[in-house]
């Protein structure tokens, strides 16, 4: 370490005094250093500017306080009772919508219920329909089958007949050609 009276001092001779008084700090410092690790407690001398430095602090503290620290905490209170009320107001207007939404579930729920049972209701309506009508078709066509059959079966008669009739004439005009009688 450097002697501090022998650090070169660009200080004009007017100050001098204020260097030398500054030296003999520093030397103070120095010694006290040597003796504080060796000795025991610290000599401490107070005047009448530690009370004008605690004054200015506490009254520095004060100001800082009221106009700055008090504000800023009311502010911050009033910020926090708005975020609880806007959180406590989405929370109530969450649970309605779920409300909400939960009754529109029901009822898109019976809805479907409601229109699944319209549908089998319609189907089976559908379906007796279809089962009438086939019926009905069946019966007629099984009456036309019938008036077809017999239409048929009396055409066929008709025509045995009529077959018979002339296969007797035939024979009768072959035998007579056959023996020789006119006919």
């Amino acid at each position: 370490a450097v002697d501090p009276p022998l650090l070169p001092c660009y200080v004009t001779a007017a100050f001098g005094r204020e260097r030398d008084r500054l030296a003999g700090v520093a030397r103070g410092l120095r010694s006290s250093k040597q003796t504080r690790t060796t000795a025991g407690p610290i000599a401490v001398d107070f005047d009448a500017s530690l009370l004008v430095i605690m004054a200015i602090f506490w009254a520095t503290y004060l100001v800082v306080r009221i106009f700055l620290i008090g504000p800023v905490m009311k502010m911050l209170r009033e910020r926090d009772s708005e975020i609880v009320t806007a959180q406590e107001t989405f929370d109530r207007a969450q649970a309605k919508v779920e409300a909400r939404i939960e009754a529109q579930r029901e009822k898109l729920k019976e809805a479907r219920a409601e229109a699944a049972a319209h549908r089998d209701r319609i189907r089976k309506e559908a379906q007796q329909a279809r089962e009438t009508l086939v019926a009905e078709a069946r019966q007629e066509a099984d009456a036309e089958l019938q008036q077809a059959i017999a239409a048929l079966d009396a055409e066929t008669a008709e025509q045995r007949r009529l077959l018979e009739a002339r296969a007797e004439r035939l024979a009768a005009d072959m035998t007579a050609k056959l023996v020789g009688a006119p006919s």
